[in-house]
């Protein structure tokens, strides 16, 4: 291995990490709170620029890809495309 094959690993792992600690932010902190709008949004009976079928369609999606940074098994394929 030469020296740029190295450092083109060493970017890539790091690309990597932070694609995974961006991802986890976004369940942790992103995930709920939005969860949390629609919720609140539906208590009082306000429009809401997403619904909660959205959300878990874009949750899912970015587990998957969080799966795959992490060399894991991707989750089952949606069954009900669409609810309409």
């Amino acid at each position: 291995m030469t020296m740029n094959e190295l450092d083109n690993g060493r970017k890539t792992i790091t690309k990597n990490i932070k694609q995974i600690d961006k991802l986890e932010k976004w369940f942790r902190f992103d995930y709920p709170e939005q969860l949390n709008r629609i919720h609140r949004y539906a208590y009082l009976g306000l429009p809401q620029e997403k619904t909660r079928y959205q959300l878990e369609l874009e949750a899912y999606k970015k587990e998957n890809e969080l799966r795959e940074l992490k060399g894991l098994e991707p989750l089952p394929q949606i069954k009900i495309v669409d609810l309409l």
